[in-house]
């Protein structure tokens, strides 16, 4: 080798060694970083001892405890209808509507003649009975005469007696007659006077007052409009007190009981609190399989009208079990998992879970009392990841 190339040689051994450690220097901070990134942050809970119960959660609808459909107690054209949706009736005092008034008042004016024909017609029968019976006096008399006539000289025919006997026979026939004309006619007036009482109580029936206190919330007819006997003409609901009506399914018929079971009740923005079941239908809707429940609301807040929805929840059967937060609990296809950590990496462990409650959720076994579970982060882990356990923002 020649002498000027040593120094040459010396130079480019030197630049690759340096370059080689440099080299190895940095492969190693990559891989020390890769570990590090590889280690998945968690945040961490203790499974512990929870209560739990039966969560039933339902679509009510609030309705007034009193409600009526005031409907028309007999046929004909409505006349008059005063009130509207919205206003306030009185019972006893508000006039709802009107039907046919102008004719059934004629019906009335007109039994009351039918009556009046009957009670003259009574009269003058009750007349003719006496003199009726003046006429069979005079009778009984002229034959009694002419009877003893006959039997003390013979001088009076036998055929003057016979006319009078025949008188006397025809004025009690008559007067018999007369009598029973009497009894028609004052059956006749009897007759009468029903109808009279009859078109007086149609009369009264055409103006129907507010059988109750409360709002019109719904008036089905309209002025000049044909009603029939027993056709809803308005409605009226009374604002308070209310009541929350729900279905529920049949398999909690026996855990529902009227005046202890209590249920949570909101609707809209409005928390109305825990409310007592009033009322538990008697049988279950054979088509839905469910029943019904009612809680009365005494003093509904303002806002709370009828025909609201609510949200009705029931917690029944309470007690005390094992519990981690719902979301430490991960469905996999092995079914439900916790990840528990192990120093730096966690262990999949598969759990049996039960009942939910207020965010936490039963664990019936698979785990202990007091162990620890992976409850943020979990969704990223496998079995045997590194982990990083933050405990208030610090990496530990």
């Amino acid at each position: 080798m020649k002498p000027f190339l040593i120094p040459f040689c010396s130079i480019f051994l030197l630049c690759v060694i340096t370059a080689c450690g440099t080299d190895s220097d940095t492969q190693e901070e990559t891989t020390v970083e890769s570990v590090e990134m590889q280690a998945v942050p968690v945040r961490t809970e203790i499974c512990q001892q929870q209560p739990f119960d039966t969560a039933l959660e339902y679509g009510g609808t609030i309705a007034s405890v009193t409600a009526v459909n005031v409907s028309a107690r007999l046929s004909g054209i409505i006349d008059v209808l005063p009130v509207d949706e919205g206003d306030i009736v009185v019972a006893g005092e508000t006039v709802l509507f009107c039907i046919d008034q102008r004719t059934l008042q004629q019906n009335v004016i007109i039994a009351q003649q039918q009556v009046a024909v009957a009670e003259a017609q009574l009269s003058v029968h009750a007349a003719s009975l006496k003199a009726s019976e003046a006429r069979v006096n005079q009778a009984v008399q002229d034959s009694n005469r002419y009877r003893r006539l006959h039997e003390e000289d013979k001088v009076l025919a036998r055929h003057t007696l016979e006319m009078a006997e025949l008188q006397e026979v025809q004025e009690r026939a008559e007067q018999h007659r007369t009598s029973q004309t009497i009894q028609l006619a004052d059956r006749q007036l009897e007759q009468a006077r029903a109808q009279l009482l009859i078109a007086e109580k149609n009369l009264n029936d055409a103006q129907i007052t507010a059988p109750v206190s409360g709002i019109i919330t719904k008036r089905y007819r309209e002025v000049g409009e044909m009603v029939l006997f027993g056709s809803a003409v308005v409605r009226i609901e009374q604002p308070a007190p209310l009541e929350v009506k729900l279905q529920v399914s049949e398999r909690y018929y026996d855990q529902i009981e009227v005046g202890v079971t209590q249920v949570q009740v909101h609707c809209g923005q409005n928390d109305l609190g825990q409310i007592t079941v009033t009322e538990k239908s008697p049988t279950v809707r054979d088509d839905v399989r469910t029943f019904e429940v009612s809680a009365l609301l005494a003093h509904p807040p303002a806002g709370i009208v009828a025909g609201r929805q609510a949200g009705c929840l029931f917690s029944l059967h309470a007690h005390q079990g094992k519990g981690v937060p719902q979301e430490a609990v991960v469905e996999r296809a092995e079914g439900p998992v916790v990840f528990i950590p192990e120093g730096e990496h966690v262990r999949i462990q598969p759990v049996n879970s039960g009942q939910r409650s207020h965010g936490w959720i039963e664990i019936l076994s698979g785990l202990e009392l007091g162990a620890t579970v992976v409850v943020d982060g979990q969704y990223f882990l496998n079995d045997g990841d590194r982990i990083i356990v933050i405990t208030e923002g610090v990496q530990q």
